[in-house]
């Protein structure tokens, strides 16, 4: 490999994720994350998880549903799945029931699709 591209980082994604799969650490899931570069130097991103564990995100969405008294689900099988608490105008993230596509909305709206 002689300088890091799209193409170059997109093989190393690969073989990062397969070497931290095959460390094998129990009840521990790696994610390879966002990957910056240059030509020369490329910096990886690298998330754990405990497997049944709560998220940082996890938690905050079951706070502000806790808050806003909101429902994960309504009746149409729309399904909350994220708040993003620095997106001022849109941070709730939700799954439509139907179609299946995320779609964002903000307090109001989250009232009155989950209460």
């Amino acid at each position: 490999m002689q300088k890091f591209n799209k193409a170059t980082l997109a093989e190393v994604r690969v073989k990062v994720a397969a070497a931290l799969k095959s460390i094998g650490i129990d009840n521990v899931d790696f994610q390879v994350g966002t990957i910056s570069y240059s030509e020369h130097e490329a910096t990886i991103k690298i998330g754990a998880n405990i497997r049944g564990g709560i998220t940082r995100a996890e938690s905050a969405l079951k706070y502000q549903m806790l808050i806003l008294n909101l429902n994960e689900t309504n009746e149409d099988g729309d399904k909350l799945v994220e708040y993003k608490s620095r997106n001022s105008k849109f941070p709730w993230i939700y799954i439509c029931g139907i179609t299946g596509k995320r779609y964002k909305c903000d307090d109001t709206q989250a009232k009155y699709k989950f209460a």
